[in-house]
């Protein structure tokens, strides 16, 4: 059903209607499109768009940015971890001693056991405090240096892409570990100074800081390289192709 339009000139004229505005084309989002004589919308081709391919300089920002930032992110967080664990398993300690006096209080082993904890946490409580801190601290900074040195080279969605590229990298950290862990626990048992007495306990023990630790770092390292990289590839910015 057709209905009478007051701007014809004919009692015949076919009406004209708004017509909405394509999310697509040439035209401005939200501007009108171009109209043609016959009062309809001109069809345009939708405009296609490319990936801008990385410079050098944001190349290298998205992987010292990751490289930083896992690697700060990664210390804050398993000191944290470490902490909690080691607070946990101190006041289940102590739970298990306290039933034993109230069952016992006599017990002399427990009573001295006891009075260790008291004594500790009343000492050193705010080491523990400070340690937290300084952990949850460490994180946060590799996170805002992680942002700022993308930032810096123009990287596309630095923040998108810190966020992405710490899931990736915590999932990749996680596959990696396990025969890492198998390998580096092998070689502490050559540097074992109960298997090698020749080597002294300074010896053994420096072997063993070192071949835990230096491996996890440099693996933090290269694989928040990796991952911040690649999502700032997979994050670039787009333009229209001409």
């Amino acid at each position: 059903m057709s209905y009478p339009n007051p701007n014809a000139s004919g009692p015949y004229q076919q009406p004209t209607y708004a017509q909405p505005t394509p999310p697509y084309g040439n035209a401005p989002y939200g501007a009108p499109p171009p109209v043609g004589p016959n009062g309809y919308p001109i069809w345009q081709p939708p405009v296609q768009w490319r990936r801008v391919p990385l410079n050098g300089r944001q190349k290298s920002a998205s992987a010292i940015a990751g490289a930083l930032g896992f690697l700060l992110m990664s210390l804050g967080f398993w000191t944290v971890v470490g902490l909690a664990f080691a607070l946990f398993m101190g006041a289940f300690m102590w739970a298990i001693v306290r039933l034993v006096l109230v069952d016992n209080p006599s017990d002399l082993d427990a009573a001295t056991v006891s009075a260790w904890f008291d004594d500790t946490w009343s000492t050193w409580w705010w080491v523990y405090l400070l340690i937290g801190v300084a952990a949850i601290g460490l994180w946060i900074l590799g996170y805002l240096m992680s942002i700022s040195i993308m930032r810096s080279a123009d990287v596309n969605h630095p923040v998108g892409v810190t966020w992405a590229g710490l899931g990736i990298s915590v999932a990749a950290w996680l596959l990696l570990s396990l025969p890492l862990g198998l390998v580096s626990g092998t070689l502490v048992d050559l540097f074992d100074p109960e298997v090698n007495p020749e080597l002294g306990w300074t010896a053994g023990n420096i072997a063993f800081g070192v071949i835990w630790i230096v491996p996890a770092l440099l693996l933090w390292v290269v694989i928040g390289a990796l991952s911040w990289w690649w999502m700032a590839h997979g994050m670039r910015k787009r333009e229209p192709v001409a």
